[in-house]
């Protein structure tokens, strides 16, 4: 007859032999061990839950960290574009003023200089028209000379302002085209406005951003009027 194998407790650290007649599926001598045994699984199962809670920390440590460096980058990124669109509203406005005084101080040359030129235009014409009838009623030399002087003096002052004129014409179109050049440097900081705004949804968090968009916005509805 085959001899049948003792059977012992299953509990770490006991070894108790069960007795004879206990069911097969019986693994503990005692409720003792049944509940020690319980408790070191639960022991078990917190250590491994600790060392998976612990992982998961360091992970989003990790990632934290990440993101942190993500977002100095980003910052840096945002303070180099302000600091042009900063720079770009500046020279705008500078620009602006420039242009505004030159071409101001050009209109004001530009009429000085057609009134005295309407004016030398009569005075040669009343001096050529006299001309004849004076000198040939003149009792002497002497007025035919100061005349003619004073036509030499009038016809150079004639074309002293023709000279004039035709340099506050090249300035003219000087104008023209720094106006041309302060257009296209508008166009460059409505473009970037136009990002910034899509890049904040219209809602920047910024004082600086809020301002640029503000100025913008006034920019833009000047435009449209």
């Amino acid at each position: 007859m085959e001899q049948i194998k003792d059977r012992t407790c299953k509990a770490k650290a006991c070894g108790t032999a069960l007795p004879e007649d206990a069911h097969r599926r019986r693994k503990y001598c005692s409720r003792r061990c049944t509940n020690r045994e319980a408790q070191r699984r639960r022991r078990l199962r917190r250590a491994v839950e600790g060392k998976s809670q612990v992982d998961i920390l360091e992970r989003t440590e990790t990632e934290l960290e990440e993101l942190r460096i993500h977002n100095q980058k980003l910052a840096q990124r945002l303070a180099v574009r302000d600091r042009n669109l900063r720079r770009l509203e500046h020279a705008l406005k500078r620009a602006e003023h420039q242009v505004e005084v030159a071409v101001n101080e050009q209109a004001q040359r530009t009429r000085a200089v057609r009134d005295e030129l309407a004016v030398a235009n009569n005075e040669v014409a009343n001096l050529r028209r006299n001309w004849s009838s004076r000198t040939a009623a003149a009792t002497s030399s002497q007025e035919a000379t100061e005349l003619r002087e004073r036509l030499v003096s009038v016809t150079e002052r004639y074309n002293s302002l023709v000279a004039k004129y035709w340099e506050l014409s090249e300035a003219a179109q000087y104008a023209v085209t720094e106006r041309n050049h302060l257009q296209g440097i508008v166009r460059q900081w409505d473009g970037m406005c136009v990002r910034l705004y899509k890049a904040t949804g219209g809602r920047p968090k910024k004082a600086a951003d809020k301002k640029v968009l503000a100025t913008w916005s006034q920019f833009r509805k000047l435009v449209r009027k």
